[in-house]
């Protein structure tokens, strides 16, 4: 974790804003990912704390998840949710990838279904995962269907004076 000044601030800013409830769950669960580091990196922000794997990439396709703190408790959200298992139907959402779970006591925190969908969301790689490649060829799919033909495309690109230039596909 980084302690830097900037961090300290924004972290107590955060923590200013919870309910005392919240703020135990949030600092147990930020120590828990805490646990994965130098992997997983912790980046404070304003309104939560997000986590991703750098060496897999930036805050989405290398992303873990997040936490937030609520009136109602901590949300946890999981970038790729979606994709992870969850025999016991813990995520909530329906977006494209992104699932969440709200925490609202420490006894959930340390529900082991929790933790095992932390730990998958840990080890979870989209670039490897059939679900996540089907999804993403299905969009190539569907944006070239909705295009013109390859032979009559034209593409915009850039001349190394920075201008564009058209250029015919053939």
């Amino acid at each position: 974790m980084d302690n830097s000044p900037e961090t300290d601030r924004l972290l107590e800013s955060l923590l200013a804003e919870c309910s005392d409830e919240a703020c135990e769950i949030l600092m147990a669960v930020r120590e828990m990912m805490a646990g994965f580091a130098p992997r997983v990196v912790e980046t404070i922000r304003e309104r939560g704390i997000s986590y991703h794997k750098p060496d897999e990439g930036g805050f989405v396709k290398g992303g873990v998840g997040g936490i937030d703190p609520h009136d109602d408790g901590v949300r946890f959200k999981f970038i790729h949710g979606a994709f992870l298992p969850d025999p016991q139907h813990l995520l909530e959402g329906d977006q494209i990838a992104m699932r969440q779970l709200t925490l609202h006591s420490m006894r959930e925190v340390r529900r082991p279904a929790f933790k095992a969908l932390v730990r998958a969301a840990v080890d979870f790689i989209p670039a490897e995962d059939p679900a996540v490649l089907d999804y993403i060829e299905r969009k190539k799919k569907a944006a070239g269907k909705s295009g013109p033909t390859a032979s009559t495309r034209t593409s915009s690109r850039r001349s190394a004076s920075g201008g564009r230039r058209r250029r015919r596909d053939s």
